[in-house]
């Protein structure tokens, strides 16, 4: 999984930026098919926003938005809603898929006279 984090309006601390990655590839133990998460992060006064887009592979993208105080506090957020949008996704194709049918026996064909 590939997983991208920019700043929007200057640059991102280092150790927020590993923060993100560390805390997003979580989401590859729910569903294996996220392919790739793109971060922005954004520092403005005494506020951090974080928007994330997840690419999942046969559906549309996810995505997640976290706004706090502090750093850990916006990408936590962001990784809690978009964590839970990722397990709803597979749930529904857990639940969508057809049950099996059930197979009658094969019956030995009867000689006619």
């Amino acid at each position: 999984m590939d997983i991208v984090v920019a700043a929007r309006h200057g640059t991102l601390p280092e150790h927020v930026a590993e923060l993100a990655r560390g805390q997003f590839e979580r989401l590859g133990r729910f569903e294996s098919r996220v392919s790739r998460v793109e971060v922005t992060v954004t520092n403005e006064k005494n506020r951090w926003e974080v928007e994330a887009h997840a690419s999942v592979d046969g559906d549309p993208p996810v995505h997640a938005h976290g706004e706090a105080r502090d750093a850990r506090s916006a990408i936590d957020q962001a990784v809690e809603r978009m964590t839970r949008q990722v397990k709803r996704l597979r749930e529904r194709h857990r639940d969508h898929q057809a049950p099996a049918k059930e197979v009658e026996p094969a019956t030995e064909p009867t000689e006619g006279p």
